[in-house]
C-alpha cells in the first residue's frame, strides 16, 4: 500500500498508479519527474507545452478502457487530431508497455469520417 495516498497498486504492477487520481496526485507525479523518470517518451507526449517550432501546442490525452474483455488504451495528439490505440496486457505494468510502444513507433491515425 502507498504511504502517499493510501492506495495499493494493481497485481503484477512494477510502478505504481493509483487507481484514482485527483489533481493533487496528477501534479505531483508529474512534478516529481515520475513520468520524466519511468517513461520520458510518454512524459514528452503529455507534458509537452510547445512544439519544435517554439509555439504553444495542445497537449495530448491517455484514456484507458475496457472493449470486448480487453484493456485498451488511446493516446489522443489535439495539436494533430491523430489517435493511436494499444492493447494492454493487465498483468504488466501499463506504463512501461505504452513507452516501449511510443518507443517502437505508434501507428497513428486521423478520426474516421462518417
Amino acid at each position: 500500500m502507498s504511504e502517499e495516498n493510501g492506495q495499493t497498486p494493481l497485481p503484477g504492477q512494477k510502478s505504481f498508479l493509483p487507481l484514482r487520481v485527483g489533481w493533487k496526485d496528477r501534479l505531483w507525479h508529474l512534478e516529481s519527474g515520475f513520468l520524466q523518470h519511468m517513461a520520458p517518451a510518454l512524459n514528452d507526449l503529455l507534458c509537452r507545452a510547445k512544439s519544435e517550432d517554439g509555439n504553444f501546442r495542445a497537449g495530448t490525452t491517455l484514456m484507458f478502457f475496457a472493449e470486448d474483455g480487453r484493456l485498451k488504451c488511446c493516446l489522443h495528439d489535439k495539436a494533430s487530431g491523430h489517435s493511436a490505440f494499444l492493447t494492454l496486457d493487465p498483468e504488466s505494468d501499463w506504463v512501461c508497455q505504452i513507452e516501449e510502444a511510443i518507443q517502437a513507433g505508434l501507428d497513428w491515425r486521423t478520426k474516421r469520417r462518417s
